[in-house]
């Protein structure tokens, strides 16, 4: 496993790298607008890297039989259409808001049918069954998630921390606290992630662009989907800052 993380963060930096001069030479650049935080014409589309890694990552971990094959169909597809919808978006082929929210949804509702929908919540003398209505409640969740990264992308380091410090405490809660090997999927993101921040220390050399930051908000919510339906006692994991940058937004 450590063998694995080591290629995939490796593999992210130097596919970032790659990245970075091909945005440059054909100006997929970040233009600075009121809402801005940066000053300079910033390249775009690191996450690309990111996307592919972790990707790779799940393909290793389900050849080694960490993962099954529902989980790395529920971590992937749904999360390469978000991908392909954000990496249109940043190439200024997707225009319509409209479009772009309805792929959202259509991704969202895929990933939690094959997550199996959102689990009944144990209490400590009964359990609650959210039913149709947890389900929806969960769509909605993945594209507000999805949505929050989209808004920090383009803060330098914002959302590589954010994603960073979520993926080690939730990596450490999972291998800490339970027999599943669910732990290997979120370091194998925390991994893909850890490439790309070099490139993003202020001042950015790149972003993420909507390729990556719709991409990891998505996937850390599918990831939560995921465990809390695969382990009977878990806790739903959330983002601890999740209600903070709703507020900020």
């Amino acid at each position: 496993m450590t063998l694995l993380i080591l290629v995939i963060a490796a593999t992210s930096f130097a596919l970032t790298s790659v990245i970075r001069k091909l945005a440059i030479k054909n100006n997929h650049l970040d233009i600075p607008n009121e809402r801005s935080s940066h000053t300079s014409p910033t390249p775009r589309g690191a996450g690309l890297a990111i996307v592919a890694t972790f990707v790779f990552g799940l393909i290793a971990l389900f050849v080694d039989d960490k993962i099954s094959g529902r989980v790395l169909l529920t971590l992937t597809a749904p999360g390469l259409i978000v991908a392909l919808i954000g990496r249109l978006d940043d190439l200024g082929r997707v225009t319509s808001a409209k479009w772009r929210l309805i792929g959202h949804f259509v991704s969202a509702t895929l990933a939690v049918w094959l997550a199996g929908g959102l689990p009944a919540l144990p209490l400590t003398e009964s359990i609650i069954d959210f039913g149709v209505a947890g389900d929806i409640a969960a769509v909605i969740y993945l594209v507000w998630m999805l949505n929050l990264f989209n808004f920090m992308d383009g803060i330098d380091l914002i959302t590589g921390t954010q994603t960073l410090t979520t993926c080690v405490a939730a990596t450490v809660l999972l291998r800490v606290n339970t027999d599943s090997d669910l732990w290997m999927v979120v370091a194998v993101l925390a991994a893909a992630v850890f490439g790309f921040i070099y490139f993003n220390l202020p001042p950015a050399k790149i972003f993420l662009g909507d390729v990556g930051s719709g991409f990891i908000g998505f996937t850390i919510g599918a990831i939560s989907l995921v465990v809390a339906n695969q382990l009977a006692n878990s806790k739903w994991l959330d983002d601890v800052h999740l209600l903070g940058r709703t507020r900020h937004m």
